[in-house]
């Protein structure tokens, strides 16, 4: 690209400051002649404004004033007061004398008043009305009533007979505005009679528009109400467009299409509103009040107009009413006008940029271009140490400027040479300075990088530090000392505390504490601040919440020092959960040990119970019941029953059973346990509330029949005078949350609900109620096993069991059992007779007395029997003799190899092999799982004969088919 030389700079910046200058000037000119045409168009408005005023004021002047002599004219007066009373006759005479037919003609009317509507084209009708309303004569038409239009009531009210000029109306007869100036009549000063004028303002209308000859300009007159009277257009004559509430009046018309009127005489109309800009109700209402003015940019009928407006003084009138004048125009024109203006000033302005700059650029070549040339080529050829001077050959300020520079340059040679040792010598300074300051940036590099470094890890450190804080899930907390405010908090402890971070940071740590363990805080603070505690302790303290609500929270402090002075910083944990999971804990382990323990001994004491029921059974099938020992053996028997249901109290208590388990209806259960003990207890009010299409549940029902008669006993014992029992059911989904503490699963649970108005009981009653051997009774009415069994037989269920209660306030037990998406089989009723049969059974038991007793039933029930004294000896003789053995009553808890072991070894040699489980406990998890099939059965120790018979039967009909 070609540099610019400063002489063309210099030119193009004389141009630029001359082209500026201009357009500065041209624009002021278009602002000025803009403004100035404005001016001229708003003057030349104004002096129409103010003439057209005038006119319109002569021309209602004018009418008024007709119609004010005709009032006080003799040949009228006499008219009015020669005219018959009886109106029959007036109107008679007057038909035959003129020409009552619409329209004006020679006789249609008295000649004064004919002739002077004929002279005036302003007048619509004269009219002349008696003292009463009745007219004497008009200047066409027939004589009518008028004594009850309101124009009559309003000049004889009051009897002040005062002249004025009606309120516009459009006539419907007429097609065109009109409005009535009126004056009272007297002879002799007393008031005869109205004479009236109808003004047709149609002539209003042609001479304003015969005053502006203007596209863009026209007037508009309005009333004292701000109705059009005079408009170019004749339609908003006819809808009385009313500028002051700035509304149409559309005509109401009949069926026929016809208008409608008024008993005044008016026509009836409807407004409707007009979409015009607001501002002009408010210029009406200006003008309205005597005032003229302007106003610009006003919006009628999608233009942009300006509206002059001038009032007009009417006779007859009070000051305070005034007829109106608007002058408006389109000020479309006048932007046409103005664009005019601009479009000639920018042609006027490039013309004159033009030929400005045209023959500037010749003379500033001539003048200035050329030598500045010449002298700087001069100069670009010579050199400083050149003794020759540079010579331009002209005698003007450019060889002056060349001779100056002759001069300058052999100063800079005798400087240069000057400069030239001074800046050897700096050099070597230089040189020698800059090794030291190498030197020094070095080490200050060093330090600066070291300090960053430290910087770097603080930040980090302490971005670790907050985020920790914040993202922990631990509160944290830094209070002062000794007044406990808050000095610090993190998100976590201002949830758990339910506070926000505001109100948190105006509490104090008093607020959250439990006032019985504000002494011993404060004592514990004392001891740290006297150096006689650890730096670091933690204590478990009831924390307060905002809503009253209190937790248990593990709070872990230290002394450390915060805003420059000591304070306490702490860790808070929310250890409710923790603590009720080790309770729980604490419990299941304590009530698992002493479980295994009541297992264990009802294992052995029912198979005792076996032999004396077996010897029992045995000796009742010998005797005959008219026997003397009958009734005695009998005894026997009901003793063993008794004492199953001890044992059977703690196999529940011991999670043992659970042995016949199958899709139960819990309300049909319910229903028939419950009217059983109701129909016991009639002291008792028994209430059920069983919710429809409730789940099923996969039980024992033997058990849960156990459980629920155990807490109905436990209720009607805690009423000693009655009360009602509520008994509830529902299906309830259960969340972690809440199953979490009693380690089951969640999901869809079936929930009993067992309500009592019993005594209640204290809080350490109820954490103890399913304690084993555990009972408030006396002596005698309980074995402390009922609760405890109910709470083994659930937990077995994979269950909960839940107690709430307080001192005379009754106890409601909860128990939620797993649903099931099994169908519920109806039960088969148990035969009450004694089974018989043929076959081969094989026994297989570690007891000798089980053996023996066993052996002995069942061939008494007619079965042939091999006994084995445990499974290994069993598995020889099943091997041997597998041919002829029908069923394996097999019992399931032995040593060396148990009920479950032996069955699987069974099956290896048969897979088809019926089996009958037996035991006086439980089962394991393998034999659990194989009864779960239901190819199998189970009889639980001890048991009668006619169990057993039962027992054998429905195991010798079970399915053939291999598990």
């Amino acid at each position: 690209m070609k540099q610019k030389t400063v002489a063309s700079k210099f030119n193009l910046l004389i141009v630029l400051s001359v082209v500026i200058s201009i357009m500065v000037s041209s624009v002021t000119i278009t602002l000025f002649l803009l403004q100035q045409y404005s001016a001229d168009v708003i003057e030349k408005d104004k002096l129409h404004l103010k003439g057209l005023a005038s006119s319109v004021k002569g021309f209602v002047d004018h009418a008024f004033t007709l119609n004010y002599l005709l009032s006080i004219n003799p040949e009228i007066i006499e008219h009015v007061a020669a005219a018959p009373r009886d109106w029959s006759r007036r109107a008679a005479a007057y038909n035959r004398e003129y020409d009552t037919s619409s329209g004006i003609k020679d006789n249609s009317g008295p000649a004064l008043l004919v002739n002077i509507q004929k002279h005036y084209d302003f007048v619509e009708l004269f009219f002349v009305q008696d003292a009463s309303g009745d007219q004497t004569s008009r200047s066409f038409g027939p004589l009518g009533h008028r004594g009850q239009r309101w124009w009559f009531r309003k000049i004889t009210e009051n009897r002040n007979y005062r002249p004025f000029m009606s309120k516009s109306y459009y006539s419907m007869t007429g097609d065109k505005p009109v409005a009535s100036a009126f004056h009272p009549i007297y002879k002799y000063n007393r008031f005869i009679g109205v004479m009236g004028t109808d003004i047709n303002f149609d002539e209003l209308q042609r001479m304003v528009q015969n005053y502006l000859d203007a596209k863009d300009l026209y007037a508009v007159v309005i009333d004292t109400e701000g109705a059009i009277i005079a408009h170019p257009d004749r339609n908003k004559l006819r809808e009385l467009y009313n500028l002051n509430k700035l509304t149409k009046n559309v005509l109401i018309r009949d069926a026929a299409g016809g208008s409608i009127q008024d008993k005044t005489g008016y026509h009836q109309t409807k407004e409707v509103k007009l979409d015009w800009d607001p501002r002009v109700s408010k210029i009406v209402a200006d003008a309205l009040s005597g005032n003229s003015g302007m106003a610009e940019n006003v919006r009628l009928e999608n233009s942009k107009t300006t509206i002059y407006y001038e009032p007009i003084d009417l006779l007859g009138k009070s000051s305070d009413d005034h007829y109106s004048l608007l002058l408006i125009r389109d000020n479309s024109s006048q932007v046409k006008a103005k664009l005019t203006i601009i479009a000639f000033v920018l042609l006027f302005t490039a013309l004159a940029l033009f030929a400005f700059i045209f023959f500037f650029r010749i003379q500033f070549r001539k003048i200035v271009l050329n030598p500045l040339e010449k002298l700087a080529e001069s100069m670009r050829d010579a050199q400083i140490a050149d003794p020759k001077d540079l010579q331009l050959g002209t005698h003007d300020e450019f060889q002056l400027l060349g001779d100056t520079y002759n001069q300058m340059r052999r100063h800079l040679s005798r400087a240069n040479a000057k400069l030239s040792e001074i800046n050897e010598r700096l050099e070597h300074r230089v040189d020698k300075r800059t090794d030291e300051l190498k030197r020094l940036n070095q080490e200050l590099l060093a330090d600066i990088a070291k300090r960053e470094q430290v910087e770097e890890a603080l930040q980090q450190s302490e971005g670790r530090y907050r985020s920790l804080v914040e993202n922990t899930l631990d509160g944290y907390f830094i209070c002062q000392i000794p007044s406990g405010r808050f000095l610090f908090l993190n998100r976590r402890i201002c949830s758990l505390f339910g506070y926000t971070m505001e109100e948190g940071l105006a509490a104090t740590l008093w607020d959250v504490i439990r006032p019985a363990d504000r002494d011993t805080i404060t004592g514990l603070i004392q001891e740290r601040l006297a150096g006689k505690f650890m730096r670091y302790d933690r204590q478990v303290y009831q924390v307060i919440r905002k809503d009253g609500s209190t937790f248990r929270a593990e709070v872990s402090t230290s002394l450390v020092t915060f805003q420059e002075q000591t304070a306490i910083q702490g860790v808070l944990r929310d250890v409710t959960e923790q603590e009720q999971l080790q309770d729980q804990l604490q419990k299941a382990e304590r009530m698992q040990a002493i479980g295994t323990l009541a297992g264990g001994i009802a294992h052995d004491f029912n198979n005792l119970l076996m032999g004396i029921q077996g010897r029992t059974s045995l000796m009742l099938l010998d005797t005959d019941e008219s026997l003397q020992h009958y009734e005695q053996l009998k005894g026997i028997e009901d003793h063993v029953k008794r004492a199953v249901e001890l044992t059977n109290q703690l196999l529940g208590f011991a999670r043992g059973g659970k042995y016949q388990v199958a899709p139960v209806d819990l309300n049909q259960l319910i229903e028939k346990n419950a009217g059983m003990f109701a129909r016991t207890k009639k002291e008792l009010s028994v209430n059920l509330k069983l919710q429809e299409n409730i789940w099923s549940v996969e039980v024992d029902s033997s058990q849960i029949d156990q459980v629920l008669l155990n807490l109905y006993v436990n209720a009607w014992q805690a009423m000693p005078d009655g009360g009602q029992l509520y008994i509830q059911t529902e299906n309830a989904i259960l969340e972690d949350k809440f199953t979490r503490p009693f380690n089951v699963e969640p999901g869809n649970y079936v929930a009993i609900s067992i309500t009592d108005t019993g005594v209640g009981m204290d809080e350490k009653t109820r954490k103890r109620i399913f304690d084993p051997f555990f009972t408030t009774k006396e002596r005698g009415r309980g074995t402390g096993l009922g609760l405890a069994s109910a709470y083994g037989i659930i937990k077995n269920h994979d269950g909960i069991i839940t107690a709430q209660s307080e001192l005379g306030k009754g106890t409601t037990f909860t128990i939620y059992l797993p649903a099931s998406d099994k169908p519920v089989r109806e039960a088969e009723a148990e035969s009450e007779e004694r089974l018989t049969g043929t076959g081969t059974i094989l026994l297989i038991d570690d007891e000798d007395m089980i053996l023996e007793v066993g052996k002995a039933l069942l061939e008494k029930l007619g079965y042939q029997v091999l006994v084995a004294a445990g499974g290994s000896e069993g598995l020889e003789i099943y091997r041997q003799d597998r041919a002829k053995v029908d069923l394996v009553i097999l019992d399931v808890i032995m040593p060396e190899m148990n009920g479950a072991e032996t069955y699987e070894r069974l099956k290896e040699i048969d897979s088809r092999v019926r089996v009958l489980f037996s035991s006086g406990y439980t089962m394991d998890s393998v034999a659990d799982d194989i009864l779960k099939q239901g190819a199998h059965s189970f009889i639980q120790k001890p048991f009668d004969v006619k169990q057993l018979s039962h027992k054998i039967r429905e195991a010798l009909q079970a399915s053939d088919s291999p598990i």
